[in-house]
């Protein structure tokens, strides 16, 4: 289980490249534990101070609607300062809709959908927990279930791999029995010339014999 980031205070915040349109868009409020140590708009992209609890804390992301509908897109970063060091959190799915949502970050800068982080922040959960759609949900569905009937169908491709490689080896075996047979006849002719070898033919006898 990733551990979660904790720290003691938050000096500051910035997102790498706001998506906000309309207002002060959306905001992002940062918690550590309950305490509320500042939040920043994405618009605005300026960062405003909070409280510091008395020890580290686990990082809380709270997003809501401000002006507008939230539109974080996927690859969306914010870099948020504490004691002196940077940490980029990152996030790996789009996040849409007037919803609120409450997101925990481990020590990679990952979000997860649940305090204990087993819930990676992922596609699925969004699709299902925001109500993005039935549609959205079931095409990317479609694409793992699709991608599951052309694993089988690899394999059906192994199998038959497999199965000419058998033939192969039939072949093979078969290869090695008709060689057998050469050897074989060709003992027979060494014993049947070894014979001419040691008759004594006249040499008009054994020229005709060869002609024969």
């Amino acid at each position: 289980m990733p551990a979660p980031l904790e720290l003691t205070d938050i000096s500051d915040a910035s997102i790498q490249s706001t998506n906000g349109g309309e207002g002060r868009a959306w905001q992002i409020t940062f918690y550590l534990g309950a305490t509320n140590a500042g939040h920043i708009f994405d618009t605005e992209n300026s960062f405003s101070d909070g409280a510091a609890p008395a020890s580290a804390e686990e990082l809380i992301l709270f997003i809501q609607s401000i002006d507008a509908d939230i539109d974080i897109p996927a690859g969306y970063k914010v870099d948020v300062t504490s004691g002196g060091e940077t940490y980029t959190i990152t996030f790996r799915t789009a996040i849409t809709g007037s919803a609120d949502h409450t997101l925990y970050v481990d020590l990679f800068g990952d979000l997860y959908t649940d305090s204990g982080l087993t819930t990676p922040h992922s596609d699925m959960v969004q699709m299902f927990s925001s109500g993005v759609g039935a549609t959205d949900a079931s095409s990317q569905l479609s694409e793992n279930f699709s991608d599951t009937i052309n694993a089988s169908d690899r394999v059906n491709d192994l199998k038959d791999y497999m199965t000419d490689t058998v033939n192969v080896s039939d072949r093979v075996c078969d290869t090695t029995g008709y060689l057998q047979d050469k050897v074989t006849a060709s003992d027979e002719l060494t014993y049947h010339f070894g014979d001419w070898d040691e008759k004594t033919y006249p040499s008009a006898d054994w020229e005709e014999q060869i002609r024969r």
